[in-house]
């Protein structure tokens, strides 16, 4: 059975507890979902975010960018409820949000399908742009009883396995989500699945909390063997990467950026890597060996071309934040060439060339944005990290 919804821009298939949306992007490499928040419902743009497990949305009492996005009123839900504080107190996500406001649960909406009891937070500092106005999470949770958007679909039987499948299609202009299954007409090759890595911090935070009694949930990542400029291996310590949907410049440490670079011989410039355009055909391929699956990129695909002049940048930059010294961030910009498998029920991600990866050169009309940052969600833990080392130290 097929529904097309023009208003919304969202194609949904439903076949055996599969659901494919079609999500239009809003920003250089970023997409969005609609969302219908509450009774009567009030339609909110969510990003779609693959490393948080939970979701947010800006609140009707934000003290920040208050007029430029819309805000959820719960107060106007007859069907909002705020949690039990003693039992869904006040959390912390790694790599996402440390966000003000209180979690609750009301029904949502999507084109046409209505879940009830969906958790998200509602917050009051979320720094969004584009009209987008939180996100939604998608990625993998250690809490046991929550219900969180994944396993609320699963449990009201509107997909049958806690996996979805994510790829941009050729003309760049949306992405294509598929929930409860890996679509293979997506994709040209086999799919290769790598094992997921949670991150050991639960306990750390847990005691500096234990007066707030946060909840703290830690991403999972993967592993990383090697990377590699051609045949020369990079001397790199031991390094756990995370897919983030939800950003387009991939985050590299420090060190090991500047090695890329000077190999390459990009210069830093506003916080991005450029590189002249008419040495691409000489530059090495690099490889990530994602603790076995060998991710090569050439480097039409580890570049955008800007349209105005003949300058090129890289589609990773460096950052240096000490908690994640060890950690590379790895964006759309990098990875757009492959149909990424996310199996939450295995805790694994599988990787496949996606149909789309023939057209590789991305050629752009503006530079994205960077000022060195991770997404505006993921800075809001900063100050909350600053206070775990102080703890630690002292």
């Amino acid at each position: 059975m097929l529904f097309i919804c023009y208003t919304t821009l969202y194609l949904i298939t439903l076949v055996t507890a599969q659901i494919s949306y079609i999500c239009p992007k809003y920003g250089f490499l970023n997409f969005k979902v609609d969302v219908d928040f509450g009774t009567p419902p009030q339609r909110l743009a969510l990003a779609l975010d693959s490393t948080d497990a939970y979701s947010y949305v800006q609140s009707s009492t934000c003290i920040v960018n208050c007029s430029n996005i819309v805000t959820f009123d719960s107060s106007k839900s007859s069907s909002s409820l705020l949690a039990d504080v003693e039992k869904i107190p006040d959390r912390i996500i790694l790599l996402g949000n440390d966000l003000s406001g209180p979690i609750g649960s009301d029904t949502i909406g999507l084109n046409g399908l209505q879940f009830k009891g969906f958790e998200f937070q509602q917050v009051n500092n979320f720094i969004g742009r584009n009209g987008v106005s939180g996100s939604l999470g998608l990625g993998l949770s250690i809490r046991p009883g929550n219900k969180n958007f994944l396993q609320l679909t699963v449990s009201s039987g509107k997909i049958a396995k806690m996996m979805y499948g994510y790829s941009i299609d050729e003309s760049g202009n949306f992405s294509i989500l598929d929930l409860g299954y890996f679509n293979n007409s997506l994709f040209t090759n086999q799919l290769q699945f790598v094992k997921l890595t949670n991150i050991p911090l639960t306990r750390l935070v847990d005691v500096v909390n234990a007066t707030r009694n946060d909840t703290v949930l830690t991403p999972f990542g993967i592993n990383i063997e090697s990377i590699s400029l051609g045949t020369n291996v990079i001397p790199i310590p031991k390094q756990i990467a995370f897919i983030h949907t939800d950003l387009t410049v991939s985050r590299f440490p420090v060190t090991l950026m500047n090695t890329i670079a000077e190999k390459l011989g990009a210069k830093r410039v506003n916080n991005l890597y450029e590189i002249k355009c008419d040495v691409t055909r000489q530059l090495p391929n690099i490889t990530i060996d994602f603790n076995g699956f060998k991710a090569t990129f050439n480097s039409k695909e580890y570049m955008f071309k800007h349209v105005n002049n003949a300058g090129c940048f890289l589609a990773f930059t460096s950052y240096d934040q000490p908690l994640f010294k060890d950690s590379l961030i790895l964006g759309l910009g990098l990875l757009r060439k492959y149909y990424l498998a996310f199996d939450h029920a295995q805790q694994q991600i599988g990787f496949a060339n996606a149909v789309t990866s023939t057209k590789t050169e991305v050629v752009v009309t503006s530079t994205p944005a960077s000022n060195n940052q991770l997404p505006s969600h993921i800075l809001h833990i900063l100050p909350f990290i600053s206070s775990l080392l102080l703890f630690l130290i002292f």
